[in-house]
């Protein structure tokens, strides 16, 4: 009988440990054979995404001035890859005014681009090929072409490129993968058995029958049996029949135990939030400024903005943009214009509080966080900042000299319904400013507050 147990187990064992090894193998080949998929499409969506919107920086200027034939020039002479099947510029209809290779693709892109809310962002599709019409798998990108250093999309450039050849591709890594995952598991599985058979299931088989034994009311002593072994049974022996005579005075000492764990896991839990906050602040700061990135700002804007509402407390934001900024790249250099960008961040620091937040809202923007400020100290602080600035642009040899403008914002002046909305707000009002000739700061809802160098 205790035969025919002890088989059970090492059965049991062995095909538990079979079906574990074919689950694992089956599972890893099929993730590394999809992984390798999925990474070279993505690769080559990468790849097609660069090289469109490298033409469309070259587009940009000729469809500014207007000339198709130029643009058709362009597109006729452009050496393109030799995986390209279209190059085609399109006008802000969706209209041709260029194209080179299979056009039919450009009405594609137009059914696949209509009513994107990412319209303005570049966008790729992987195309399924049509092998009766000998049409090979493509990557179809659509890049929208803007004017240099504005926000006027002038119209779209297209570019479908054919995917690269998969012969073998992911079929010999994966059989490497597999057979090496293989032949380890082989391994594995075989010393692990062993190592099982003669540490485990036979002192299983001898512990079972003292650990199913019911406690006794006196003091225990550990099976004859099993009390003299000095291996890992006898010592498993031995400290049940410990455990089961401590188990009165553990109950007693369980309530200290509880405490001495809870202050052991606050202390643990205190070291890993604060290693996880340094974490965060890392992936959430721009390396340049040192201010925040626009992750703190999606992490972090809109519970402000609601904790300020639920507490009855006011906040404002300060949108700031750096007037003549490209002069400086173009005059002095793009190492000037970082040295600039440092500067901006360091100055937006010193006139801020401990709790206020500074943001790198794009290149050369910024956004400033006040929780419990008063739209009229909120453009105080605005003014400030611009006419320091303004004091330090002085020595820079490049005119125009490079300014601040900003608009200003807040929950109790302009009542916005969402976070969004009081960003909105914000732009508004420095769009507003720029407008009026820079080197301001405009409230939203029309009052302007001068800030020239002091």
């Amino acid at each position: 009988m205790q035969a025919k147990r002890s088989s059970s187990i090492r059965q049991s064992l062995w095909f538990g440990v079979g079906l574990a090894v074919m689950v694992v193998l089956v599972g890893a080949g099929f993730l590394q054979h999809r992984q390798l998929g999925v990474d070279q499409q993505e690769a080559e969506k990468v790849r097609a995404v660069a090289m469109a919107e490298t033409y469309a920086a070259q587009a940009a200027p000729l469809m500014r001035i207007g000339r198709r034939a130029e643009l058709e020039a362009f597109v006729e002479s452009t050496k393109l890859h030799s995986s390209a099947c279209l190059l085609a510029i399109l006008d802000q209809h969706e209209h041709a005014l260029a194209a080179r290779g299979n056009k039919a693709l450009i009405e594609r892109f137009v059914v696949l681009g209509r009513g994107d809310p990412k319209a303005l962002e570049p966008a790729a599709w992987s195309i399924a090929g049509d092998p009766k019409r000998k049409v090979p798998p493509l990557t179809l990108v659509g890049v929208p072409v803007f004017v240099p250093d504005h926000a006027e999309r002038l119209g779209f450039l297209v570019y479908a490129a054919r995917l690269s050849g998969r012969d073998g591709f992911p079929a010999a890594k994966v059989a490497r993968f597999f057979l090496g995952l293989t032949a380890i598991s082989i391994i594995g599985v075989a010393a692990g058995f062993l190592w099982m058979r003669s540490r485990v299931l036979q002192p299983l088989a001898d512990l079972a029958g003292p650990m199913k034994a019911p406690p006794s009311r006196g003091k225990e002593e550990a099976p004859a049996t099993l009390a003299h072994r000095e291996d890992e049974i006898g010592v498993a022996a031995r400290a049940i029949a410990e455990m089961r005579n401590e188990l009165t005075e553990w109950r007693v000492r369980a309530s200290q135990l509880e405490r001495l764990a809870d202050t052991r896991i606050a202390a643990e839990t205190k070291r890993m939030a604060r290693e996880l906050r340094q974490v965060e602040k890392k992936i959430a700061t721009d390396p340049l400024t040192n201010l925040g990135n626009r992750q703190l700002l999606m992490d972090r804007f809109a519970e402000v903005v609601e904790t300020q509402k639920r507490a009855g407390q006011d906040l404002s934001v300060i949108l700031i943009d750096v007037d003549h900024f490209k002069e400086v790249n173009d005059t002095l250099g793009h190492k000037a214009g970082d040295e600039l960008l440092v500067f901006v961040g360091e100055l937006l620091q010193q006139c801020l509080r401990e709790h206020d937040i500074a943001v790198r809202y794009g290149g050369d923007e910024f956004l400033l966080i006040l929780p419990s400020v008063s739209l009229t100290n909120a453009a105080a602080v605005a003014e400030r900042t611009l006419r320091l600035f303004a004091q330090q642009a002085r020595v820079l040899s490049v005119q125009p000299k490079p300014s601040m403008s900003a608009g200003v914002a807040s929950l109790i002046a302009h009542l916005p319904s969402s976070a969004e909305e009081l960003l909105e707000m914000a732009d508004h009002a420095l769009y507003e400013a720029k407008k009026a000739g820079k080197s301001q700061v405009r409230v939203a809802g029309g009052v302007v507050v001068a800030a020239g160098p002091s």
